[in-house]
């Protein structure tokens, strides 16, 4: 008999609908890392490479974004993470909250400064 793999945290929560996790819920996945707050790029194969440069926005000590309430009106270019979009982004690194649900037994991280920004050209 095949083995069913877990589904992945944003199926589940795209899955159940917009109504049955609030905003603040959903970013408490965010881990913290800020690795989506550095610039990508992206070959003409395909491949993404990834940079040690930080939006303008993120304080590289904390990994907290210090426009984060604000993000999306000062910066354009920011992403917002939402369950329908995580699963297209190739960019995120696996161990991203978005991407790999944490253990049930672990306390959500606070609400920061979090950010998802992402800068690919190709």
């Amino acid at each position: 008999m095949p083995q069913l793999s877990e589904p992945s945290v944003h199926q589940i929560i795209a899955d159940m609908g917009d109504d049955v996790i609030t905003t603040e819920e959903w970013e408490t996945l965010c881990r913290g890392c800020g690795e989506c707050c550095f610039e990508k790029i992206e070959d003409e194969r395909g491949t993404i490479f990834y940079t040690m440069k930080p939006c303008r926005y993120l304080d590289v000590d904390t990994r907290q974004c210090r426009i984060y309430h604000n993000r999306f009106t000062i910066n354009p270019e920011c992403v917002k993470l939402t369950a329908e979009l995580v699963p297209t982004l190739r960019w995120l690194p696996l161990d991203c909250g978005y991407v790999t649900p944490p253990p049930l037994d672990c306390p959500p991280m606070p609400i920061r400064g979090r950010a998802g920004r992402k800068r690919t050209r190709r």
